[in-house]
């Protein structure tokens, strides 16, 4: 799925940072890992929506991962649309990137993390989430530690996944 960025929002988002001094312009990142649990994408989509509108996040790029797509270290699938999400952050296209939860942008662990945490302080960014994570409201310095320790038991819970299938595989 492409990104959507509207030049009629990149101007309000922008006039609303000047005003308030916080980082506004947002891009929302979506990935479904499989097409039977968990959330759909669409209703990803809708609760990082309200998230947005309650923290005032001008939503202008929408980055989209096929449904299906694996943020594991176990099968290591390509991610285009993250890729392209956090190009485009790091050109400067937007301020803040907001998922449903941080797993969804990698499972992967510090290996991951590490360079999105480096990236949102070089250049004084924002990562927000639905289940509270904001670096905007504690500042990056004191969401590094937490937010690695995020990412390492994502990588964990997929280890511990990957495991107790293979033992059932092998019982068969």
């Amino acid at each position: 799925m492409q990104r959507e960025i509207q030049e009629s929002d990149r101007r309000k988002a922008a006039e609303r940072s000047i005003g308030n001094g916080m980082n506004t312009t947002a891009a929302i990142y979506l990935r479904k890992s499989t097409e039977d649990n968990g959330k759909s994408v669409a209703q990803q989509e809708k609760e990082v929506r309200v998230r947005a509108d309650q923290l005032g996040l001008n939503i202008i790029a929408t980055y989209r991962e096929d449904d299906g797509t694996s943020a594991s270290h176990v099968t290591d699938n390509a991610r285009p649309q993250m890729a392209r999400c956090f190009d485009d952050f790091k050109a400067g296209e937007f301020d803040t990137i907001i998922v449903w939860a941080l797993d969804r942008w990698s499972r992967k662990g510090a290996s991951e993390i590490g360079p999105l945490l480096d990236t949102l302080e070089t250049r004084n960014g924002r990562l927000v989430d639905c289940s509270g994570i904001d670096t905007g409201s504690v500042g990056i310095k004191d969401s590094r530690i937490p937010l690695l320790m995020a990412g390492e038991m994502a990588w964990a819970e997929i280890d511990r996944l990957a495991a107790r299938i293979k033992r059932g595989k092998e019982l068969q």
